[in-house]
């Protein structure tokens, strides 16, 4: 879905909300750790 889609769909949000909403989504990201099993011998 692209900005200006999400735009007509919710009237009351902005450019910059979608944007703040991407940024933080990216830094959830950024901190996430997956733990990985030993595979193998």
């Amino acid at each position: 879905m692209s900005t200006a889609e999400i735009l007509d769909a919710y009237p009351a949000l902005e450019a910059k909300h979608i944007e703040q909403s991407l940024l933080y989504a990216a830094s959830l990201a950024e901190v996430r750790a997956i733990p990985l099993r030993p595979t193998g011998s």
